[in-house]
């Protein structure tokens, strides 16, 4: 069974109940737990603030998605490209188990329990971005 999970990216930080708020999100269809995705997300994060800034919400969603992408596909050609696992949301799923939320400084992490209510889940983490 795959592990979904979202990724919220904010300009800043909102009060826990405006989590419905992110400027871009992005989905994760396997390995949504933290050891599926903060290898990749951490050193990307790091590297776009010190390049460009992550409240840049348009190009940090864009770029995220694009690395992401290639680390699973390991840039092949484009015609080798396995075109599901990524996608870009317009609303939070029924079926995710974790929710990144993306700050300039920081990552939240949340078990949604396959909720949709965000005041249900459970903040498991937070992890800085230095």
């Amino acid at each position: 069974m795959s592990t979904r999970c979202q990724l919220g990216i904010y300009e800043k930080k909102p009060e826990r109940v405006n989590l419905k708020k992110w400027d871009v999100l992005l989905y994760k269809h396997c390995d949504g737990y933290e050891e599926g995705v903060l290898p990749d997300l951490i050193p990307f994060l790091k590297y776009f603030k010190e390049h460009r800034g992550i409240s840049d919400t348009e190009y940090c969603g864009a770029w995220l998605i694009k690395y992401l992408i290639d680390q699973s596909n390991d840039s092949p050609p484009l015609e080798k490209y396995d075109c599901i696992g990524y996608g870009i949301s317009n609303c939070f799923h029924g079926d995710i188990e974790y929710f990144y939320a993306i700050y300039p400084n920081a990552v939240d992490i949340y078990d949604c329990g396959y909720s949709r209510d965000t005041l249900e889940w459970k903040k498991i983490k937070t992890v800085e971005i230095q």
